[in-house]
């Protein structure tokens, strides 16, 4: 005889909690009909175990492999394990088995099997959270502890019959005592201590279990007192039998992209499966968008029911209504409102709008109060702080970590992510930290080190700015051709906010400032530089950089606006949040739809209650900059200083590329002759024109000679790379170079 363990995964096992027959009960109905000479016996819920003739051994493998194949669409042959004992291990099995019978007739001790199984499963369960879904949104900031995946992983390596005999002992122990201990927590293992407390009711125990998964959570305030009340209130509702009062709630999120949503979701989903009323089981989350303007919606209760999946179940039901804030009063509006709570009586819904400002949640919450009862959570952006703990949640999952130096030029890295308006929270803090992780391992295997501390070194090398500390403002300035009116400029602000320091005479002057000129001028870098000036003299605490284009101020809906102003604002406390294209905030007229104005006057708050920690410099075309200060009166009194960026002249700008060659690359000395001639040969009108670029236009030549040179280099296999005439000459014939109206062939001769 041979003895056989059949195993199935739990994970797949816990998958399948809802249907009316488990998978191992299921199973071992099968194999009974089809060898009904063969006793099948369970063991907790994933276990079968049976004695077969040596003969009938593969018969029974392939039989359950093709009859979980067949009756489960989601079943993988790995999920299904044999393990083959020989003679002697059988016989082994079935003296312990023996002894164990004997001992319990002498302790007539009876244990609760089915406790033991749903103890196991809760041990199941929470690993099972812990690697599904709510990782994938990133918000859970982990715990320490006994990790009940290794408990499952001693299972599927086959220790499970030793596992459940444990629990058994040890819950037949705690039975036999008349008055509970008091166990010491370094003493005693979390499982010894799920066994001998008090007796709990399974509701309790799976709630305890969701309860810890939201304690980690990073950011959710809100969220957390939610799920307090409704841990305390489940009880009451089991008594008096009022889930359908608990089901007449319905909620309302307002979150922004990246922050989580699902993640509160699948929690919410979770807590109300873990109070286990016998009339609600969340089996599915549905998610759909009711869109304003799509013609294909012409019935409402079609496409209400296009976002039920075809299950028995109660679903959560999430509904986006974003396109509705502006039309929540409307008559169409209330009426797909009414049509969606009949549809969904026995559901949890929860609608969804954008991170919008307390006065427009509560119009979009009272006109829905109206029609049902409706409890409204917000969800603020993440604060760099919590961004930079998830990132460390993130790292500690490959088990890496942070030197406290590498967070400043971490939280540099994502200010440059979030510089174009789209910042995509927990994915963008993952995208980096996967970058990150890549980079070290690189550099590790260069190297040849073993390495998993991120150093400030590592965190510097992944910032796309090039902004080096080993200069002071002030010589950073000086290097920069044609800054001498502009270094001036910034000498008097210093020293006036200085003067203002010491003496209460003038009062505490405005830091805001004006940038005036043509693209490629150096607006941007000056704003740099006077962030690190402005902080090397304790002005600024920061002094950091936040780089912005004005449209990146505006929301998508009305409401949206001034929070995504604020939040940028908030994100630049400290530093300078420097505005390219300023003017496009103010289109001028009364255009209500344009958020804009909306903005501007957001803004001008934030400069004026921030005036001591905010430094805001808007930079753009002279002209369009004087439009939007004549927009709005109250912008150009903060605004103070004003400093203007005059288009490079033709020596300005060969002197600009002559730097960039002797900084970054070698090339023949004939290179830089020819390169005076073409500069000086620009056209004077085409120059001073708002279509030219300026220093952007030396740096693409410049970028254009590196990159044929480099090909030139390749194509050759030689590994140093030197800029040659032929690849100047061939760059600057590329259209995007023809500057000059009556262009001639630059010689180089001499």
């Amino acid at each position: 005889m041979k003895s056989i363990v059949i195993e199935l995964k739990a994970d797949w096992i816990l998958n399948h909690r809802n249907d009316d027959v488990a998978p191992l009960n299921n199973l071992v109905s099968a194999l009974s009909a089809q060898f009904s000479g063969v006793k099948f016996e369970t063991s907790g819920f994933q276990t079968i175990i049976c004695q077969i003739d040596e003969d009938n051994v593969d018969g029974i493998a392939q039989f359950a492999l093709e009859f979980l194949t067949q009756n489960y669409a989601d079943f993988k042959e790995n999920y299904l394990n044999f393990g083959k004992n020989n003679e002697k291990d059988s016989d082994k099995d079935n003296e312990i088995t023996e002894a164990k019978q004997e001992n319990a007739d002498e302790d007539d001790e009876v244990v609760d099997e089915k406790a033991v199984d749903r103890l196991w499963k809760m041990f199941v369960e929470e690993d099972g959270k812990e690697d599904g879904s709510d990782k994938a949104d990133g918000l859970e900031g982990g715990e320490d502890g006994e990790n009940p995946a290794k408990v499952k992983k001693d299972a599927e390596q086959g220790t499970v019959s030793s596992i459940f005999d444990d629990l058994k002992k040890r819950i037949a122990e705690e039975t036999k005592k008349d008055q509970p201990q008091q166990e010491e927590e370094d003493e005693k293992s979390k499982l010894g201590k799920l066994a001998g407390a008090p007796k709990k009711s399974p509701a309790e125990s799976r709630l305890e279990i969701v309860a810890k998964r939201i304690d980690a959570l990073i950011s959710g305030e809100q969220f957390k007192a939610l799920f307090a009340e409704l841990r305390a209130i489940h009880k009451q509702i089991e008594k008096n039998n009022t889930t359908s009062v608990l089901l007449s709630q319905k909620y309302l999120f307002s979150i922004g992209d990246g922050c989580g949503l699902n993640t509160y979701l699948d929690l919410l989903q979770d807590t109300y499966n873990a109070m286990s009323f016998d009339d609600l089981s969340l089996s599915d989350l549905v998610s759909g968008k009711i869109e304003r303007y799509d013609p294909k919606i012409t019935d409402v209760k079609e496409y209400l029911a296009s976002l039920r999946h075809s299950s028995r179940y109660a679903a959560l039901v999430c509904v986006d209504i974003s396109e509705w804030m502006q039309r929540v009063n409307s008559v169409e509006f209330r009426n797909i409102m009414a049509e969606l709570t009949e549809m969904c009586k026995k559901d949890v819904i929860v609608f969804t709008v954008p991170f919008v400002d307390k006065e427009v949640l509560e119009n979009i919450s009272e006109s829905l109060n109206d029609l049902m009862y409706v409890r409204t959570l917000s969800f603020p952006p993440f604060t760099m702080e919590e961004i930079c703990q998830f990132a460390k949640v993130e790292a500690q999952k490959f088990n890496f970590s942070f030197e406290d130096a590498a967070w400043e030029n971490f939280q540099r890295r994502i200010i440059e992510e979030n510089s174009d308006g789209r910042f995509h929270g927990i994915d963008t803090i993952k995208k980096v930290v996967h970058e990150l992780l890549y980079a070290k391992q690189l550099k590790n295997a260069v190297n040849g080190l073993d390495d998993n501390v991120i150093t400030s070194e590592d965190t510097l090398a992944l910032c796309k700015t090039d902004f080096s500390d080993d200069k002071t403002g002030m010589e950073m300035l000086d290097d920069m051709v044609g800054t001498e009116n502009i270094k001036q400029k910034v000498l008097e602000i210093i020293s006036q906010i200085n003067l203002a320091r010491k003496t209460n005479a003038i009062g505490t002057p405005c830091l805001h400032m004006k940038f005036l000129g043509n693209p490629g001028t150096g607006k941007t870098t000056v704003a740099r530089i006077i962030g690190k000036i402005l902080k090397e003299n304790g002005i600024l605490r920061l002094g950091e950089f936040h780089e912005h284009s004005g449209r990146d101020f505006c929301g998508r809906y009305i409401g949206e606006t001034a929070p995504k102003t604020s939040g940028i604002c908030r994100d630049a406390y400290g530093s300078v949040l420097f505005i390219d294209e300023a003017y496009s905030l103010y289109r001028g007229g009364a255009d209500t739809k344009d958020f804009g104005r909306e903005a501007l006057d957001t803004l001008i708050a934030e400069m004026e209650n921030h005036r001591n920690d905010l430094v805001v410099i808007m930079a753009g075309y002279t002209d369009d900059m004087e439009q939007l200060m004549e927009g709005n009166a109250g912008l150009r009194s903060r605004m103070p200083y004003s400093i203007e960026f005059p288009n490079f002249t033709r020596e300005q700008l060969y002197q600009i590329f002559e730097k960039m060659v002797n900084g970054k690359i070698e090339c023949e000395t004939a290179v830089l002759d020819g390169a005076k001639r073409y500069f000086l040969e620009l056209d004077e009108e085409w120059v001073n024109s708002k279509q030219f670029s300026n220093g952007r236009f030396v740096r693409n030549l410049f970028e254009r000679c590196c990159a044929k040179a480099a090909m030139r280099c390749q194509l050759a296999g030689e590994s140093n790379i030197v800029i040659t005439v032929d690849d100047f000459e061939r760059s600057i014939g590329d259209k995007d170079f023809l500057a000059t109206k009556k262009r001639r062939k630059i010689g180089f001769g001499n």
